[in-house]
């Protein structure tokens, strides 16, 4: 799909979704790269999301997702495509 349909994740965009029953079936995926991307890439990525489900738990209303990311990381969307090609295989 990232080349087929020119696609570009959004972090912002997802983080605007107030429940998960307003999202169709391409933002739940999206949703599901980024958890994998963040969780099977780089310790420090785990990190990142580790503090904001703790903030978000224990607080119920945090920085969002998108901000801590783009802050922590260097280009978040362009990693996260190669980390979906580098899943399938290495097809570009």
């Amino acid at each position: 799909r990232i080349e087929r349909e020119h696609w570009q994740p959004d972090m912002r965009r997802l983080d605007r979704f107030s429940s998960a029953h307003n999202m169709n079936q391409d933002d739940y995926g999206e949703s599901w790269a980024w958890a994998h991307f963040l969780t099977e890439s780089r310790p420090e990525y785990v990190e990142v999301l580790r503090a904001y489900l703790a903030d978000l738990r224990r607080d119920g209303v945090t920085t969002p997702l998108s901000a801590r990311i783009a802050s922590a990381i260097e280009r978040p969307e362009t990693q996260l495509i190669e980390h979906l090609r580098m899943l399938a295989g290495g097809k570009r």
